[in-house]
């Protein structure tokens, strides 16, 4: 609901509220009641879900040979990043593109679209990477603009690169090198990290990877896929001072090719031998630069588990060598929160209190009104876009015996615009979850919550074509708004190493604000609007099995999206119906020193599309891996991805009458060879 008093008068009462909290848990915290921390879950193998959330550990991200973050993703079946080339690819968690994600890195938030897609979520080295935690609902505490849910990535720090390659040492050095067969890619990174004092870390890390255009299971292939990525981080890290901890991080990730621009195949990621129209191949380059600084304060006091995060964030596309102006966004913003511990009546509480915030300012060029229909279309004068938000939230968890119950409430006040029209309002966005054990097999589990925004899912380079004659369809914008419910029930059997879980769920998207497709043209009367209701509603279910050496898990998600009452295809910047998909995960720990796993990716046909695209076929992929130490400090790895050479492409993947939809890469042998100092 939109409120209609006062900002100040809505920030005193959650104020109110959470001191009022507070300081009953103050008050009684002195009974040392048993408390409950669910953020303290430390995963060292396969993917497992927790509390409703999928967490990759960095064990398992390291296991599929992940030289991309498409890699990555690969045994998460509600997780799809589909599209073909690299610079094409976006990420969807249940069918919602990442422009409706909260997706961050050490809690830097991924910036808006520069062009097409491009400047999102655009991947990061997966070998940095700690943990990733993925969460298909939204939570109070989890940030704005989540529409969707969110993808949480943290970054490796030097004490965790010690513990997994430094066998107790204070310095350490990784050296990493691999090849991909599909496209002739050449991988490469070096980690250098150490403990410079008993609380005082340093870890710097650097990848490269070269690509050539990759061939698919037909043998065609995908010309303009090639490219360059580049990654880096300097990270350090006091540790374990006083209670806290501290990490100030700097990273670039850098993404360079060939690629298409404009019209035909421009976000296909592929541009046929003889393309019709006014596209064509020049050089781009993505960059996204990020600074954070991370700060924990967890102290023996159970009303104190204070986190901080800072950071600012650019994101460029440029164009080398052209006369096209650089797009790019800065952004800056922050987070606070605190958990305290406390028992209420003898039950064992949590209450959590914080607060975020970001300010976006997006950069592009107007356009040349001299010469509208030119090409480099943006050529005027310089403009600029500012997005902002300022959330406060306060959420309670109590275990009352056998049910915990969760509930939240968060208030947004946000402002976004559009050339000469404004999109500014506040929202309060409440959150429940409720928790059932039945006994010590059976639980069941409840969630309801909603989101609120007004940032939208134009790209900055299209915000150019703003002008003084734009205005909005029906004469005004509204924001942004979400709601999301799931309903689900968990046997973990206590004699049995078995998790099984089965959950139903539904997210619905209002008013998402959108410009319709003008090319080079000026945006006019009625071009920008609230887009039609968008509602995903699915079924899943996931078994995980964890017995001695062998391992296995299942997971198999089956969607359903409607957008605007019809079966949607693939829109951009907002959904796509990704396909049932059912995905089976093996790993064999053969000795101490070699191990095998085996993958299998079962997508159906996808029957129910718009009206004059074709339907897509279903696919089976086979993939297989290895990993062995045959001498202390020296990994050898094997992957094998798309064994039988199927020729597929992704339900995600965009259609047009010119360039059809592409393929995805054919049998892909990856080695990869590392050694530790």
């Amino acid at each position: 609901m939109v409120v209609r008093f006062g900002w100040k008068k809505e920030l005193v009462c959650v104020i109110v509220l959470a001191h009022g909290a507070t300081a009953t848990a103050e008050t009684i915290r002195n009974g040392d009641p048993e408390t409950t921390d669910d953020q303290k879950i430390v995963v060292l193998g396969q993917s497992v879900t927790a509390l409703g959330n999928t967490i990759l550990g960095a064990e398992s991200i390291q296991e599929q040979l992940s030289f991309s973050s498409r890699d990555m993703f690969r045994s998460v079946p509600d997780v799809t990043i589909g599209g073909g080339g690299r610079n094409a690819q976006r990420i969807y968690l249940n069918g919602i593109e990442g422009s409706n994600l909260n997706i961050s890195v050490d809690g830097a938030r991924s910036g808006r679209n520069l062009h097409q897609h491009r400047g999102g979520f655009g991947g990061i080295d997966p070998d940095l990477l700690q943990r990733v935690e993925i969460d298909s609902t939204t939570g109070v505490a989890d940030g704005p603009g989540g529409l969707g849910g969110s993808i949480r990535m943290t970054t490796m720090n030097a004490r965790e690169m010690l513990q997994r390659y430094g066998h107790g040492d204070s310095f350490g050095a990784r050296l990493k090198t691999g090849y991909s067969s599909v496209d002739e890619g050449k991988h490469g990174d070096v980690s250098l990290y150490g403990m410079a004092s008993e609380h005082f870390g340093v870890l710097a890390h650097v990848a490269a990877d070269n690509r050539g255009d990759y061939e698919t299971g037909s043998g065609r292939s995908a010309i303009g896929s090639g490219g360059q990525d580049r990654d880096y981080l300097l990270k350090v890290s006091m540790l374990d001072f006083n209670d806290q901890d501290l990490h100030l991080g700097l990273s670039r990730s850098q993404n360079a090719g060939l690629y298409a621009r404009g019209s035909n195949g421009s976000d296909m990621g592929y541009l046929p031998e003889n393309p019709t129209g006014p596209s064509s191949r020049v050089q781009q380059r993505t960059e996204e630069d990020r600074l954070t600084l991370e700060h924990r304060w967890n102290s023996d006091h159970q009303a104190l588990d204070l986190r901080t995060n800072l950071y600012r964030t650019e994101n460029r596309l440029s164009y080398p060598g052209s006369s096209i102006s650089d797009i790019f966004t800065r952004e800056w913003g922050m987070a606070i929160r605190n958990d305290s511990h406390y028992a209420l009546a003898g039950f064992p509480s949590r209450l959590t209190v914080g607060a975020d915030w970001f300010e976006e300012t997006a950069h592009t060029n107007a356009l040349d009104m001299q010469d509208a229909m030119g090409w480099p279309d943006l050529r005027g004068q310089k403009v600029e876009y500012t997005s902002k938000n300022l959330g406060v939230f306060v959420e309670n968890q109590i275990e009352l015996g056998s049910l915990t119950t969760t509930v939240g409430l968060r208030l947004d006040d946000f402002s976004s615009n559009y050339g000469p029209i404004q999109v500014s309002g506040n929202d309060i966005s409440p959150a429940f979850r409720f928790d059932y054990r039945f006994d010590n097999d059976f639980s069941a589990f409840a969630s309801y919550s909603k989101a609120a925004r007004a940032s939208g899912v134009i790209p900055v380079g299209f915000l150019g074509r703003l002008n003084h004659t734009t205005q909005a369809q029906g004469g005004n914008l509204d924001p942004e708004k979400s709601r999301q419910h799931e309903l689900g029930v968990r046997y973990t059997p206590e004699r049995l190493p078995l998790t099984v879980q089965l959950k139903t769920f539904q997210t619905r998207i209002d008013d998402t604000i959108q410009t319709v497709g003008r090319g080079s043209a000026p945006l006019g009367r009625g071009d920008i609007f609230n887009g039609d209701r968008l509602e995903v509603s699915g079924w899943q279910l996931s078994a995980q099995w964890d017995a001695g050496r062998y391992s296995s898990q299942l997971g198999l998600n089956i969607l359903d999206v409607e957008y605007g009452g019809k079966d949607p295809g693939a829109v951009r910047r907002l959904t796509a119906p990704t396909g049932d998909t059912l995905v089976w995960d093996n790993r064999w720990q053969a000795t101490d020193t070699l191990s095998f796993g085996y993958k299998l990716e079962l997508v159906a046909d996808l029957k129910d599309v718009p009206q004059g695209e074709p339907q897509r076929d279903g696919y089976h992929i086979h993939s297989v891996r290895a990993h062995w130490s045959p001498v202390q400090d020296l990994e050898l790895a094997l992957a094998i991805d798309n064994m039988f050479d199927r020729r597929y492409a992704n339900h995600t993947s965009l259609f047009s009458q010119s360039t059809g939809v592409l393929d995805e890469p054919g049998r892909d042998v990856r080695l990869s060879l590392a050694y530790n100092f």
